[in-house]
């Protein structure tokens, strides 16, 4: 495939998904704990003091994993060890029920020890799913079904959890937040030592190559060519243009974000007249007043005293109505988003912040403009005109 001129480089990984790992509950976030309690008890062992929480295994490439790891100042040595496995875990996950979405952590902490368990194959039938301490299997041909104790339906292996990573996982690797389950990131190495020998979904299953190619487009059309001309009659899979995807998506979200600013900017623009043309014509009208206090002996700089404090009583009062009710809006929104999303309230001091500077710049550089015009008006003549 690299012999395709349109693609850059190759990499290469294997997925094992939907396996178990034991675990001590000590290891376990309260909230995820207090989940398995309550929706699958079974599988906490109360004896031994651990919990089976599901795991979806990738092997990636090991220079393109080691990369990784410098990219993100870690020791690549320690986790490109295989004896014993150091891996690095994505562990959020997003739980739907009926009323709500929830966002939780599996793992309390990072540099645990575990023990992997990996269901494993039986000729003629395939793992369907597992009850309790047993693990069902159904047979290929018929409606026949087998119940193996766990402990002998599972090959296991020492495994250290080694760094929860909150930033995006390699190019390529898979990192579902729609499965409850650890995700896991080992070495591909392991796999040509056999750690996948005799397990379920592992004979037969796939190698995931992932082309970069800038001009994914053409990449994607050469090696469909590819495919039809080299690999006719061959079952090679499927070809995802993941970078279209992406582009599509990012589309939509452009579209979106012009109406919504678009719709802001607008409303902001209409505020912004309004409030210019309020304080303007009110300091004209307020023209012999102020040439009244002009003839007595208001000095200039006492007169633009006078006009910034009232700037700052127009903003304080445009504030204190503002705040309060955009606040209460702002919570009423986040009441009608926790019924169905389980997320907390964060309160918008970044936008009050950023409200309450607009608000005092507005009415300043409207005051300058209105001043401007009034201290070229001649005092006498506005005299005049109010006694006219």
């Amino acid at each position: 495939m690299e012999a395709i001129g349109s693609v850059d480089s190759v990499r290469y990984l294997k997925e094992n998904y939907n396996q178990q790992m034991e675990i001590s509950r000590e290891c376990l976030s309260d909230k995820y704990l207090s989940y398995v309690k309550e929706s699958d008890p079974g599988r906490i062992n109360e004896k031994k003091g651990t919990v089976r929480i599901p795991v979806n295994l990738t092997f990636l490439q090991d220079d393109v994993f080691r990369e990784y790891l410098q990219e993100k100042n870690m020791d690549a040595d320690e986790y490109m060890t295989t004896n014993p496995m150091n891996a690095l875990v994505w562990d959020r996950f997003v739980l739907e029920d009926e009323k709500k979405i929830y966002s939780m952590e599996i793992l309390k902490k990072d540099n645990v020890d575990a023990t992997l368990a990996m269901a494993k194959a039986v000729k003629g039938y395939y793992f369907s799913w597992q009850d309790g301490d047993k693990y069902i299997y159904n047979s290929d041909d018929s409606e026949e079904s087998k119940m193996i104790p766990v402990d002998k339906a599972t090959i296991t292996h020492p495994i250290h959890i080694g760094k929860r990573m909150t930033a995006n996982a390699p190019a390529g690797v898979s990192i579902s937040k729609w499965d409850e389950a650890v995700n896991v990131v080992l070495p591909y190495s392991l796999v040509k030592d056999g750690i996948l020998r005799g397990v379920v979904d592992s004979e037969d299953g796939y190698t995931r190559y992932i082309l970069m190619a800038k001009q994914h487009e053409k990449a994607s059309t050469d090696l469909a060519g590819y495919f039809e001309e080299e690999l006719s009659g061959v079952d090679a899979g499927t070809i995802v243009d993941a970078a279209a995807s992406r582009d599509s998506d990012q589309a939509l979200i452009l579209i979106l974000d012009i109406f919504s600013y678009g719709f802001i900017v607008l409303i902001s623009l209409i505020a912004i007249a309004n409030v210019f043309n309020t304080i303007s014509t009110n300091v004209m009208l307020r023209r012999q007043e102020f040439a009244m206090l002009k003839s007595v002996g208001m000095t200039g700089k006492g007169f633009r005293r006078m006009m910034n404090y009232e700037c700052i009583l127009y903003g304080i009062k445009g504030l204190i109505f503002g705040l309060p009710v955009s606040l209460a809006l702002s919570f009423l929104m986040y009441k009608s988003m926790v019924d169905g999303i389980d997320v907390s309230f964060m309160f918008p001091w970044q936008g009050m912040l950023i409200s309450a500077f607009s608000v005092f710049a507005i009415v300043f550089i409207t005051m300058l403009y209105a001043m401007r015009k009034v201290g070229k008006e001649n005092t006498i003549e506005a005299l005049r005109n109010e006694n006219l």
